[in-house]
């Protein structure tokens, strides 16, 4: 059996109108799926990076960049998976915290590298960026105090090359 693991791709668009569009409907027009999506412009304010994260084979994977390069206004395509990189997430939660209970969340918040961003009478607002098996492990912690809100952002790569 061909095994099937998640793969991170690297595209450079042209910042122009339909551009996430067109890469969303090559995706959903062959089925695959987009797992986590991350877009924003680069240095170069007519240029979008985006991290796209998707699961399939390797030959899966291979079909979507050589698609994906040719996609109007694409400029680059680079699966980043097995490249010297940096890849990270965001979630922001929401978590019930009681007076008994709060010191213990907000301890575990930072010893994660967590941020509290605000204290409620009954709850804790909480940013936390790592990898996505950091942010996975954290989220396990909390559920046992009740997790209210999970809000979690694409996640985005930087080869380090």
């Amino acid at each position: 059996m061909i095994p099937i693991k998640q793969y991170t791709i690297s595209v450079l668009v042209k910042n122009k109108f339909g551009a996430l569009a067109n890469i969303a409907a090559l995706f959903g027009d062959r089925g695959y799926n987009i797992e986590s999506l991350s877009v924003n412009h680069t240095l170069d304010p007519n240029v979008s990076h985006m991290t796209i994260v998707s699961s399939g084979t390797s030959d899966v994977i291979k079909q979507i960049q050589k698609l994906l390069s040719k996609v109007d206004n694409v400029i680059s395509v680079e699966d980043v998976t097995s490249a010297n990189h940096i890849e990270r997430g965001l979630v922001l939660l929401k978590i019930s915290a009681s007076k008994e209970n709060r010191f213990e969340i907000i301890q575990l918040t930072e010893t994660f590298g967590g941020k509290v961003l605000n204290v409620k009478k009954d709850s804790v607002f909480i940013e936390l960026t790592g990898t996505p098996e950091h942010i996975d492990n954290y989220l396990a912690l909390m559920k046992e105090f009740g997790l209210l809100a999970v809000s979690r952002a694409g996640r985005t790569a930087i080869c380090k090359d």
